[in-house]
């Protein structure tokens, strides 16, 4: 117990590391107690001893999978145990996040081994719990698996039977879509922007980027808020743009690749506001800012890593430079 004990605190203080698992092979093995709960006379007689399983697992995303894997319960008190096949879907909760909690279900095939009479069972599954991500390629998690024994196909000893099997499962990822050999480690291309009032004609003038202040406000994990650390980048860029009249700042809110697309399109056109409010606080004419999200489409670092995904939550205030032409027809 004490060594039980010692690796889960290990394993929950530890520094952990996210991990696209989109399309990737896992194989797994969990070891735990099977606890008989109720349904029969089997569970009068018979105690918890141990549970083992190894499997093999398949990411459809960061989000769901398939496992599929055997397993073998013991008791005591009884020669009876259960020899198990079984399939199950399950859901990581928070996708590529270094802790998630795991929910899952599924039904297998329970052979009853030293019965009088061998029989195979149709078995239905429940599973809640949390996996931990060790490293990009490795996971704990603390399971907790509720099997039924059901009554249909062969004999059973006196009917129907329920199980909790509390266990601890170790998961090794691989395959997947190969990752990229060098990370972005600038912002891509976007497309150039012209500001143009209504009844001037503007011509835009090449970006002068070495010259122009910029600012890439980085932002906490599902927050939109301001750090004070980026006060003073806004108050430069405030000040050209209130010198410079012909200053135009498109501000482009992103986000990290955790959650659903919807939710991270809204925080990004959310992150890109505030900045957009901030600078107009600061004297920016509003008619001189435009604030637009992409969600996590535009990454310029690896979301498998906490420090890219860091990277990621950010806002951008783009300068384009202007200039009026003296004679318009």
């Amino acid at each position: 117990m004490k060594k039980l004990i010692a690796l889960l605190a290990l394993t929950f203080f530890s520094q952990a590391y996210s991990y696209d698992l989109a399309h990737k092979f896992g194989i797994g093995i969990s070891g735990g107690i099977p606890i008989p709960i109720g349904g029969n006379n089997f569970n009068d007689v018979a105690d918890a001893k141990w549970a083992a399983s190894i499997y093999g697992r398949y990411l459809l995303t960061s989000s769901f999978g398939l496992d599929l894997g055997v397993s073998k319960e013991k008791f005591k008190n009884t020669d009876l145990n259960f020899e198990n096949i079984n399939l199950m879907a399950f859901c990581r909760t928070a996708g590529a996040a270094d802790l998630s909690p795991v929910f899952g279900v599924g039904t297998g095939l329970t052979r009853i081994k030293n019965y009088v009479s061998p029989s195979s069972k149709l078995s239905l599954y429940a599973r809640a719990g949390l996996e931990y991500g060790l490293s990009h390629a490795l996971s704990l998690a603390g399971l907790v698996d509720y099997q039924y024994v059901s009554k249909i196909m062969g004999d059973m000893p006196t009917g129907r039977d329920h199980v909790l099997i509390p266990q601890l499962a170790l998961t090794f990822y691989f395959g997947g879509e190969k990752e990229k050999e060098k990370e972005k480690t600038a912002e891509p291309e976007k497309e150039k922007v012209t500001y143009v009032e209504e009844g001037v004609s503007v011509k835009e003038a090449a970006p002068m980027r070495e010259v122009i202040p910029q600012v890439t406000v980085e932002f906490d994990f599902n927050k939109a808020d301001i750090k004070p650390s980026f006060n003073d980048q806004l108050q430069a860029v405030a000040d050209y743009m209130n010198t410079n009249e012909d200053s135009f700042g498109l501000i482009e809110g992103h986000t990290d690749n955790i959650g659903p697309k919807a939710v991270n399109d809204r925080l990004s056109i959310k992150r890109a506001e505030v900045v957009k409010e901030r600078l107009m606080k600061l004297g920016v004419d509003q008619k001189r800012l435009k604030a637009q999200g992409f969600g996590y489409a535009n990454p310029i670092a690896s979301n498998s890593s906490r420090e890219g995904r860091q990277k990621n939550r950010r806002s951008t205030v783009v300068i384009s430079i202007v200039q009026k032409l003296s004679n318009v027809d």
